[in-house]
């Protein structure tokens, strides 16, 4: 079930076109307009017409997906790319671009500061081995201060 409505719209005999969650918001929200016109007729007689209405009138318009990122093309619908952006809920921009949302794709550079931040925690352990002003102790104590840059950086 979606965050975009409580209940899942009633899919009557009328409808010849396959599930789709943007079909599926769009026909929920054509149903409680439909209400305040048509106060007398049940949800289930809304549900039958506007059924009718997208399988008459529903077309897959052809898209193309260009990524380059990873240099690759889909061709994809366009009801394809709308149920893509209702279920992932990417982060879209004015012109188009789709990002992952944060979390869902492991991030490159925190590996990169996970690794130095755990380097200088080595580094540190091992520093204090050392009676502090000896020169492995200033050796250990310089190492993990650059780990801390690195990792600041």
């Amino acid at each position: 079930m979606s965050k975009y409505y409580n209940t899942p719209p009633v899919r009557t005999q009328f409808a010849k076109y396959d599930p789709s969650p943007v079909i599926d918001k769009y026909k929920q929200i054509a149903i409680s307009m439909l209400k305040y016109n048509f106060p007398l007729l049940t949800e289930t007689e809304l549900a039958a017409a506007v059924d009718d209405s997208i399988s008459k009138h529903l077309v897959q318009t052809p898209a193309r997906i260009n990524n380059n990122y990873k240099n690759r093309t889909v061709e994809m619908t366009v009801q394809q790319i709308a149920d893509y952006i209702i279920s992932r809920e990417p982060i879209t921009t004015s012109y188009g671009v789709l990002f992952n949302r944060h979390g869902v794709v492991p991030n490159p550079l925190y590996g990169v500061l996970d690794s130095f931040i755990k380097s200088r925690k080595v580094l540190k352990k091992e520093m204090f081995k050392y009676p502090k002003g000896t020169e492995m102790f200033e050796k250990y104590n310089l190492l993990q201060l650059l780990a801390k840059i690195d990792a600041n950086g």
